[in-house]
């Protein structure tokens, strides 16, 4: 909207112009901008509007991603994330890869080995966000948030089958810290997008409890990234379970110093989700939301740290290439060169598939949270 005093754009639901500071609950300020006065205080109109507009009138920036509590409770950003989500899911069928170590290939070349559903159901899902993105207007905001959660956490658990293990990674070791970094993220962005709500910090609070979870439950070496159980088996021979942070912090003993910050990264939400959770129990005071700015920074990595840890894993996989040498694997010995173009290739093509799941796993709980989640008390 435009301030009808200063006519400089600001955030459609803050209680002050951004530019001149005019106070826009101000009746007559509003009755200049063609507003409708604001609801008593209490009023069930009044709840309504802040659960559907963010829960405080803030000076805080009215967007997180990209998206509004507004946006979200109208669908039209939900729309918005079924284009991007479905765009990047469908992406993922023209990203080659090489899962055996018999060169890159096209997707479509490798559907009759065993990976079929592994390559199509992204694009099906994809197909189905792009879908519901056109015809937004006749399908329920519920109906198409529920479809964006369920949609991303089926393409990521199913997009991986048989082509993460020729990338390195697990197929089920690391998907409940990812799922708990995404529960996480979604409290940090209600919590960013309806400033006063109470309910917010205990989804972050769920979703550090999973990650921890995910991390630090024993597993088979065979079940995390490539990284962590060769260094297991090479270094410490066959070995019983044990868990994914335990042999993360083996790993940066020993490793280069790119892969020490490779394998940081992985850890960081154990100091970042505590401090979110921190910054999201502090309520705004006064207009200004002052915590938000700290979290702001802090739910970007939360939000997507499935992707960037793939991608840091990615980044890590160019130090094999040019090494020399080969790596045992699946009970032969694979050069150095190819195992890196093939870690490299499967890595990002993971990254890809888990930004679009997360896109609407991330936004469409967003919304159905806002939607459902007791509304603050105005």
């Amino acid at each position: 909207m435009r301030c009808p005093i200063c006519d400089k754009p600001t955030a459609q639901y803050a209680a002050r112009c951004d530019a001149c500071g005019a106070d826009l609950m101000d009746p007559d300020v509003r009755a200049l901008a063609g507003l409708a006065a604001p609801a008593p205080a209490g009023s069930e109109r009044a709840a309504q509007e802040a659960a559907a507009h963010g829960g405080t009138a803030s000076l805080a920036r009215d967007r997180y991603f990209g998206v509004s509590a507004a946006g979200l409770a109208s669908g039209q950003h939900l729309a918005w994330l079924a284009w991007i989500g479905g765009l990047a899911l469908a992406a993922t069928f023209l990203a080659p890869l090489d899962p055996d170590f018999r060169g890159l290939r096209a997707p479509w070349n490798l559907l009759d080995e065993g990976r079929t559903v592994a390559l199509i159901v992204p694009l099906l899902f994809g197909a189905i966000g792009l879908e519901i993105a056109v015809l937004s207007r006749k399908v329920p905001v519920v109906a198409r948030a529920g479809v964006l959660v369920g949609g991303g956490l089926l393409a990521i658990a199913l997009g991986q089958r048989g082509i993460a293990e020729g990338a390195g990674m697990p197929e089920t070791g690391l998907l409940l810290p990812w799922l708990g970094a995404a529960v996480a993220g979604t409290g940090i962005v209600a919590r960013l997008l309806r400033p006063l709500d109470r309910h917010a910090r205990w989804v972050i609070l769920a979703g550090a409890a999973l990650f921890a979870v995910g991390m630090l439950v024993p597993i088979a070496s065979t079940n995390a990234p490539f990284e962590c159980a060769w260094f297991q088996n090479a270094w410490r021979g066959a070995a019983p379970s044990r868990s994914v942070a335990a042999m993360t912090l083996d790993l940066m003993d020993h490793a280069t110093i790119e892969l020490q910050l490779v394998m940081l990264l992985q850890l960081a939400p154990f100091a970042l989700l505590p401090l979110a959770f921190a910054l999201a129990w502090k309520a705004p005071t006064g207009a200004w939301d002052r915590p938000a700015t700290a979290l702001r920074p802090v739910g970007w990595v939360i939000v997507l740290f499935a992707v960037l840890a793939i991608a840091m894993l990615a980044f890590g996989a160019t130090s094999y290439t040019g090494f020399g040498g080969g790596f045992e694997w699946d009970r032969r010995i694979v050069d150095s060169d190819t195992l890196g173009r093939a870690l490299i290739a499967g890595r990002l093509r993971l990254a890809l598939l888990a930004f679009g799941g997360l896109t609407w796993f991330v936004g469409g709980a967003t919304a159905l949270f806002l939607r459902f989640a007791p509304a603050p008390k105005a």
